[in-house]
């Protein structure tokens, strides 16, 4: 793809518009392929007619779907971003990235698999215990997530944290260990607090913002950590990962491989129709989180930061309702002006 060259706001727009549709078109993809196979289970089940070849070929499904994923993953993971010109990394960069991604993915569907065959195999008497190996791994993975690295003395990270972390301890009373990470973005800036309590930075947060205005959106994520948003959203994830779990190994089977097909499927439905519920409660907390702003800052300095973010991070700047309500949790700019 060439760059993409135009003005910020109207690069902005097509830029998640391109996001928007390539995300779609790869979630339709997937649920197509998937039900294809939950449907067709039955004949294929009647060719293959051993559990010797079943796990050869639920084997072979797992790797063929993450090989088929590739163009739309090659798409949106590195053309769209190279022709917006927001990534430094390099295609042999990324593919590294996406072989590792896309192995573990891999791996993660074949072990799905195999439990709603087992499950099936089994005359279903492991249900709960696959429940509960589901929840240890769910849990496990939100507790896991990476931190990044400590920034090497008299680096220019270094120096940015110690003067953020004197400003975030005047704002909010917090001083918190700083780690960062990297992950090829020209401008974008990201952040977050980790599950045990790590303030988490891409490196271009010390490039882009300035210490007050990287303190300020600290002390943002600390409202969603002093208002247990983090914990509900834990919990949710958790708890709508189980029920959907629970839906799919209650699907009736006539054979271990439809079992793990239709086991599977059911699963990427659910997911997929959390797209049209939570993104509204997350909404709702990235109000309040800009309103929790106000009390640290001046309505006009909170404005100018938002509208910085903004055209760092390319977001939408404005949306038709419908268009908010599915597939984005973060308000556009315009909505979160007007409700402060």
């Amino acid at each position: 793809m060439p760059p993409y060259k135009t003005s910020g706001l109207e690069e902005a727009s097509a830029y998640q518009r391109v996001r928007l549709w390539s995300g779609i078109t790869s979630i339709g993809f997937n649920l197509c392929l998937i039900v294809f196979f939950a449907v067709t289970s039955v004949w294929w089940a009647s060719l293959l007619n051993s559990p010797t070849w079943d796990l050869i070929f639920l084997g072979v499904l797992a790797i063929g779907i993450s090989m088929a994923n590739f163009p739309l993953d090659w798409l949106s993971g590195f053309a769209i971003e190279s022709a917006f010109r927001n990534t430094k990394q390099s295609f042999s960069g990324w593919f590294r990235d996406w072989v590792i991604g896309r192995g573990v993915a891999c791996f993660g569907l074949y072990i799905g698999f195999l439990l709603f065959w087992w499950n099936h195999s089994t005359g279903g008497l492991f249900v709960f215990p696959i429940l509960g190996l589901a929840s240890v791994v769910l849990i496990g993975g939100i507790l896991a997530i990476p931190t990044g690295f400590k920034a090497p003395p008299h680096s220019s990270e270094s120096c940015f944290e110690d003067a953020l972390r004197q400003e975030l301890h005047r704002l909010v009373d917090k001083a918190r260990d700083i780690r960062w990470f990297e992950n090829g973005e020209a401008r974008f800036v990201n952040g977050f607090i980790s599950p045990s309590g790590i303030l988490c930075l891409s490196t271009s947060v010390s490039r882009e913002l300035t210490r007050r205005e990287a303190s300020l959106l600290a002390a943002r994520e600390e409202w969603f950590r002093s208002s247990r948003v983090f914990f509900v959203e834990g919990t949710i994830v958790v708890l709508w990962s189980l029920l959907g779990l629970l839906l799919a190994l209650l699907v009736p089977a006539s054979s271990g491989l439809q079992a793990a097909t239709c086991g599977a499927a059911v699963v990427t439905i659910w997911c997929f129709l959390a797209l049209f519920i939570w993104p509204s409660l997350n909404r709702k907390w990235m109000a309040d989180a800009d309103q929790y702003l106000l009390k640290l800052a001046p309505r006009d300095e909170v404005l100018a930061l938002l509208k910085k973010i903004q055209s760092l991070n390319k977001t939408d700047v404005s949306l038709s309702t419908a268009k908010t309500t599915v597939f984005h949790p973060i308000p556009p700019l315009e909505e979160r002006i007007r409700a402060l």
